[in-house]
């Protein structure tokens, strides 16, 4: 369940990155619904650089997309600056004088994997598949004509990458 966590935890903040995609062109993510979807799981980050007091709460379930309420406080003062730029877009409220954010992300996640469902089409972008493979990727296009693409570097096949007490299995 921790490496379960840890990996929602990447996607949501991996998903602020892709907040502008329009499409995908990846196959979306298949499979029943995973129990961390589930109305009322609650989520923290105890580190991340330059963001602290980062949580995020499921508050819906409908049609398998999680809604997901993100709030927490930027604290690097470069990181502050960009957000200050893209506010409107990213956040659903943001604080320059604090660098508080909260917001609302929908995410699709199933025992396959995890997407992302922050298009205005609806369409998904994913950002895991769990069987995924070296060199696979997974790509979309923003509003403006730029495309993201992510792409599996590497996966371990065994338990190497300390977490809390555990060690879990990675894909980069």
């Amino acid at each position: 369940m921790k490496n379960l966590a840890f990996i929602t935890l990447f996607a949501i903040i991996t998903s602020l990155v892709f907040i502008g995609c329009k499409k995908e062109s990846s196959s979306d993510i298949g499979g029943d619904q995973s129990s961390i979807g589930e109305v009322g799981n609650n989520f923290s980050i105890s580190s991340a650089t330059g963001i602290s007091n980062v949580s995020a709460t499921v508050t819906k379930l409908e049609n398998g997309i999680s809604t997901i309420h993100v709030a927490g406080t930027i604290t690097d003062p470069n990181i502050r600056a960009l957000a200050a730029t893209m506010s409107n877009v990213v956040f659903g409220t943001y604080d320059e004088t604090t660098g508080n954010f909260t917001g609302d992300l929908k995410m699709k996640f199933t025992k396959e994997g995890i997407a992302d469902q922050l298009d205005a089409d609806g369409k998904s972008f994913t950002l895991a598949k769990f069987d995924g493979k070296v060199g696979d990727t997974y790509s979309c296009e923003n509003a403006i004509g730029g495309t993201f693409t992510r792409t599996v570097t590497a996966k371990s096949d065994v338990d190497d990458f300390p977490y809390g007490f555990y060690n879990i299995k990675t894909m980069t």
